[in-house]
């Protein structure tokens, strides 16, 4: 399974975040900056303990962050039935980001 998990401290505008596979996506000023994630997916290895890294980023005033699961690159559709794939993701959370988060769904 894959997943990024996430905590903000409000009065410091410090976020920490664990990800497994799905980084973390933070729209700054016009400019979408990943934020990476460990390469295993959670709860797959039976009898394996596996450490996930939290890392911690310094938000700033007017920062919009994305957290998403893999479906929706993984989607199909479209005129040719193709998957959505990850470059086209990123792309439209740029678009989106412009607009008021309430009106994000509607893309």
């Amino acid at each position: 399974m894959d997943m990024t998990l996430c905590a903000i401290d409000y009065k410091t505008l410090e976020l920490q975040y664990a990800a497994a596979y799905n980084p973390l996506y933070i729209v700054r000023n016009g400019e979408l900056i990943e934020h990476p994630a460990n390469k295993f997916p959670i709860g797959a290895f039976v009898g394996e303990h596996k450490d996930f890294d939290n890392r911690v980023v310094q938000l700033q005033k007017g920062d919009t962050i994305y957290l998403f699961s893999d479906g929706y690159a993984d989607q199909f559709g479209g005129p040719k039935g193709k998957k959505f794939m990850v470059g086209n993701f990123r792309k439209l959370l740029l678009q989106v980001s412009s607009y008021a988060i309430t009106e994000q769904n509607k893309f």
